[in-house]
């Protein structure tokens, strides 16, 4: 806060998908390849979600469990690389892939310019949204931050804050990560009317957390 403050800077908001939106460009620039950013489309999330279901892809792959099972699940794969790299994995997987279709009696999907950079920001989007908090370790955390010094739980605790049982930005971490941005200046001033200190969260503790309240809604 006190940066934006110095230089002047109007405090962004985040609404919808922007922050997974954002996520999403960050990654894209992040992949290791000499190819110009602006070569490459940053894709819509939504739109790459109906081309799944649109080119069959649902008959072979899942999503956590839901879908086929001739292929991996979709969460299960490591795209912790290039998008060359993962083009590449995807001729050598080809052969295979077709063979399957082939004994299903499927066509072979086709995808028109834009499709496949869509498809590719559902799926990074989906894994940026993993759960991997442990819940029982999430309700020490909320102890240990004293956050039912503002916040209610299922009626227990202030009524300064929105209970966080019946929080529907609980239905995704990204949704949660955008609500706690926009609400920081409103929360800071009243943990210091509180003279509370202010919650830092290491390692895995805002995992946790989110799992937790995830768990009870």
């Amino acid at each position: 806060m006190q940066l934006f403050e110095e230089k002047k800077i109007k405090r962004p908001e985040f609404a919808g998908n922007e922050m997974i939106d954002l996520a999403v460009a960050i990654r894209s620039y992040m992949s290791p390849t000499r190819v110009p950013v602006g070569a490459f489309s940053l894709g819509d999330a939504a739109k790459g979600a109906a081309l799944l279901a649109d080119k069959g892809c649902n008959n072979c792959h899942s999503i956590r469990g839901v879908g086929g099972n001739i292929g991996p699940d979709f969460m299960a794969l490591d795209l912790n690389c290039s998008v060359t790299e993962i083009a590449g994995r995807m001729w050598n997987h080809g052969p295979k892939m077709w063979a399957a279709m082939q004994e299903k009696g499927m066509a072979v999907p086709t995808f028109a310019k834009g499709e496949m950079a869509d498809v590719m920001a559902y799926i990074y989007g989906l894994k940026l949204e993993e759960i991997r908090g442990d819940a029982g370790k999430g309700h020490d955390v909320l102890d240990k931050k004293q956050c039912l010094s503002c916040h209610s739980l299922k009626g227990k605790g202030a009524t300064v804050a929105p209970d966080l049982a019946a929080s529907a930005r609980l239905s995704a971490p990204l949704e949660m990560v955008t609500k706690m941005w926009n609400h920081a200046p409103r929360m800071r001033e009243k943990v210091g009317e509180k003279k509370l200190p202010w919650p830092k969260f290491a390692g895995d503790e805002m995992a946790d957390l989110y799992a937790y309240l995830h768990s009870i809604r």
